[in-house]
């Protein structure tokens, strides 16, 4: 894939500024993450729903996560830290464009108005965060 690294770059740009949060990060770093890239003139990537599995079972058998997955299936994915070490990816709910990701949905509004302050709860002004990335294997 072109352009890997600047990928990543921008995406690391944009995670040192999120603060992983179990009420739903993730969100708002695909959100973020996709508005750089496409800022960038780069859309060679796709926004996922999809679960994740914790070794505990916390909450049950699966988590519903979002994260961005790279033309070469390289996942982008700062805030998989929020769940416990271990934690694997397991399986794919709904796969959007870059831009059918940004197009406001019902359940942005619902959250929104439990996490009035989500850009204080979220985002922080310190530049301590990595992005970790997996890139798929085959």
């Amino acid at each position: 894939m072109q352009n890997r690294e600047k990928y990543l770059q921008i995406a690391v740009k944009v995670a040192r500024k999120i603060w992983c949060h179990k009420s739903g990060s993730c969100r708002f770093a695909a959100k973020d993450i996709t508005k750089a890239l496409l800022d960038k003139g780069l859309s060679d990537f796709q926004v996922v729903e999809g679960y994740v599995r914790q070794p505990s079972g916390e909450c049950g058998p699966r988590n519903q996560h979002v994260w961005i997955r790279l033309g070469d299936g390289t996942k982008i994915d700062p805030t998989k830290i929020q769940f416990e070490k271990g934690t694997t990816y397991a399986g794919i709910k709904k796969r959007y464009s870059p831009a059918a990701y940004l197009i406001p949905h019902p359940k942005d509004a619902a959250f929104d108005l439990q996490h009035p302050d989500y850009r204080q709860e979220f985002y922080k002004n310190k530049s301590n965060a990595s992005v970790p990335t997996r890139k798929k294997k085959g």
